[in-house]
């Protein structure tokens, strides 16, 4: 760390040092190079969150387009922590809540938020009030929404494995959501009706934490830089308590369309990670195949092949809406689904390749 960073952070310290009353809940924001989502971020929360005790932790890991600067010139009551490198989301996020824990600070809630999230009203007031009335829910995550006011695809759900890989890709839990389980929840379906439903897992976007479950579940796993961590923490969190999706309360999660159109395949490799180590208890589990048992090679090679039959379904249903209705948006998602698809045949193969290279 330099000398400059760590002045810095001692002003911080200093600020967090005055603060001696319990407060309600903390935001705790993870943030690199993305000045202007953080801007936004940070003058939604002032807006519409006004009426409740409520302070915000930025963890910055070491941007340099401005952003520090731009926090402390426009939002001095945000206490700033800077990072001396990019340690992703999992590593930030524990020295934030370790931070905390160290300055001795009170609270009740945390919030894990996503630099690209923003309020638009106080319904997240709500979302505090059911935790306040149902102890038995250690983590809570309201709706998300798009730029066009629409729910959000694969913000939670159900424990990854074969069963509920199939009832996603195949759209058994999208057209039957109250039978089915799938790998992710149809969002859609529980926002419209205002049903709240208890998950396996949550996503990170914008995360409550209870204070008191955030101690039981300890630190987040930092073997994934990024994606899987919310898996991971999740298992942890449910041996604290409920987690539940409350679409009562409503956030607007609003991804940047360029890094959009930089189609991720990150969460891919990460989702067969997760899955190879709940199997084997692997810590690492890239490159490593030669030490996976025979069943789990083939439970392995069945969820991949499970995961391309519903992109592949899904690129030609998109491709039809494309060509038959002329929809920009059906073009954009069938290059979407023939990238995650040409992704995972190449991994596949490549990594097939090698095992059987090492095997002869």
């Amino acid at each position: 760390m330099t000398e400059e960073t760590r002045q810095k952070n001692e002003l911080e310290e200093n600020k967090i040092d005055e603060i001696r009353e319990k407060i309600k809940i903390i935001f705790l924001i993870i943030n690199w190079n993305g000045r202007e989502k953080i801007e936004r971020c940070l003058a939604s929360l002032r807006k519409h969150l006004a009426d409740l005790n409520h302070k915000i932790l930025v963890v910055d890991n070491y941007s340099e387009d401005g952003s520090c600067e731009l926090i402390r010139e426009r939002f001095p009551e945000v206490w700033l922590l800077i990072n001396p490198k990019n340690l992703g989301f999992a590593r930030a996020a524990n020295r934030g809540i370790n931070y905390l824990k160290e300055k001795e600070v009170v609270f009740d809630y945390l919030c894990l938020l996503n630099n690209d999230v923003e309020l638009r009203d106080n319904s997240f007031i709500r979302l505090i009030k059911f935790m306040d009335e149902n102890k038995e829910v250690a983590a809570c995550l309201p709706a998300l929404l798009d730029r066009k006011d629409k729910p959000q695809s694969g913000i939670a759900g159900f424990n990854l494995s074969l069963r509920t890989a199939w009832n996603h890709f195949f759209f058994l839990s999208i057209f039957f959501p109250l039978i089915y389980k799938g790998l992710y929840i149809n969002q859609n379906y529980f926002y419209q009706k205002r049903r709240l439903v208890e998950v396996d897992w949550l996503t990170g976007a914008a995360l409550v934490i209870r204070q008191s479950s955030l101690v039981k579940a300890g630190p987040m796993p930092e073997y994934f830089f990024m994606y899987a961590e919310d898996l991971a923490y999740s298992e942890q969190l449910k041996k604290a308590g409920k987690l539940i999706y409350y679409p009562g309360a409503k956030v607007y999660h609003l991804q940047d369309e360029k890094e959009k159109e930089h189609y991720q395949t990150k969460w891919l490799d990460s989702s067969f990670d997760w899955f190879l180590l709940k199997k084997n208890g692997l810590k690492k589990t890239e490159k490593r195949l030669e030490k996976l048992s025979f069943w789990s090679r083939v439970n392995l090679l069945i969820l991949k092949l499970i995961f391309l039959g519903g992109l592949g379904l899904r690129c030609v249903g998109y491709y039809l809406l494309e060509i038959g209705l002329k929809d920009q948006r059906a073009k954009i998602k069938t290059k979407e689904m023939a990238f995650y698809i040409s992704h995972l045949l190449k991994t596949f193969l490549k990594r097939n390749l090698k095992s059987s290279m090492q095997i002869n």
